[in-house]
């Protein structure tokens, strides 16, 4: 009975209303990405907010555009993102843009010396 308990939560917006981890894996894996890619505390405050709103979150990221994401197109359709998720995404956008960004300044740092 204590393992089946561990595999489900409750949610403060639905009393009595139990829903799988499952069910929102694809906001779980944005959070997990972002909380990765935290360099400063804008991103950890970012990551916060998507913690707290993840057991209140009704939808999730669909799958195929998870994928998407995951394969790190440049052409993903923000629209098919349910829309309280989309400013998440997007910052999420902006720390792959930033990482990139430096990597390649780091690269031709190094190239100089």
């Amino acid at each position: 009975m204590a393992s089946s308990s561990l595999l489900e939560r409750k949610t403060p917006s639905a009393p009595g209303a139990v829903r799988r981890p499952s069910q929102c894996a694809g906001v779980l894996w944005l959070l997990d990405e972002i909380e990765r890619r935290a360099e400063d505390v804008i991103d950890r405050e970012i990551a916060r907010r998507l913690r707290q709103f993840v057991d209140r979150v009704q939808e999730d990221i669909p799958r195929d555009v998870l994928e998407q994401i995951r394969s790190r197109r440049s052409a993903i359709d923000i629209n098919r993102i349910p829309e309280a998720l989309t400013p998440f995404y997007r910052h999420y956008a902006f720390m792959l843009k930033r990482s990139s960004r430096r990597k390649a300044d780091d690269q031709l740092s190094g190239e100089l010396d």
